[in-house]
This record gives C-alpha cells, structure tokens and sequence, in this order.
C-alpha cells in the first residue's frame, strides 16, 4: 500500500512539473515570437524597395556582367501590417544600364556595348489585394 501512495504522489508531483515547465516553454516560446515579430515589423516594412538581382539575357550573346541588381517592392520585399493588404510599387524610374554582349559563335569578335532600359522600383506602398489587379506600372487606382 506504501508503494502504491508513494507511485500516486510522485505522479501527482511529476505531472504539476511537466506543467510548470510547459507554462514555461509557452511564455519563452511567445516571448520569441514576439521578439521575431517586433524586429520584422521594424525593419521590414513595405515603403522601401529591396536591391534584387536580375539576370539579363540576349539570344545569341553572353552579356557581361549577366546580371544586375534593380530594387523592388513586393510580398518579398516588405511587410504589411494588414493580411488583405499587399505590398506594390508606388513610384519606380527608368534606368540605363549598359552591358558588353559578346557573341556566343566566333569567340574571337570583340562584341559591343548596349545600352538596356530598365525599371527601378523608387517606393512601395501597401494595397489592398482586392484593389492590386487596378495597379498599373506606378498607376493605382485606390
């Protein structure tokens, strides 16, 4: 019998352990959580495009360099506060940005220099997802 209150307090004690530790392994884990949240939220936010690296071809050469780096907005460039919401372009630029191409047959040509246009992301700005298909280029009808 001495064994058996024994097995049933030692239970009892184990159990209101594992609960205090999981109440514990709770409030770290959210602790974290929030920590992780607050640092996003702070630092990556939809308003600044991200630097992205773009590669850049043209049938029939090797482009030097072959790629470069445009900024950008968009749901991997910065967060919204709202879920409905997404992150687009507000305002972007055309940039000119010259590329050697060298031909891909007859190696020994010097190739030529190109100049190619592009557009650069300047400021981004959170959208309702219903509301995106309306954006057209820098244009948003909201």
């Amino acid at each position: 019998m001495e064994i058996y209150i024994f097995m049933l307090f030692l239970s009892a004690f184990l159990i209101s352990e594992a609960r205090t530790k999981s109440d514990i392994d709770h409030k770290k884990k959210l602790g974290l959580a929030i920590s992780h949240h607050n640092h996003i939220m702070s630092n990556f936010m939809c308003g600044t495009p991200q630097p992205r690296v773009v590669k850049v071809e043209r049938l029939g050469y090797r482009l030097w360099p072959p790629a470069t780096v445009l900024h950008r907005c968009g749901d991997s460039t910065g967060c919204c506060e709202k879920m409905s919401e997404q992150c687009v372009v507000k305002k972007e630029e055309t940039v000119e940005l010259y590329f050697r191409m060298l031909p891909i047959t007859g190696h020994r040509k010097r190739g030529k220099i190109e100049m190619f246009t592009f557009t650069n992301h300047t400021e981004c700005f959170c959208v309702d997802k219903q509301h995106v298909s309306r954006c057209l280029g820098s244009e948003c009808e909201v």
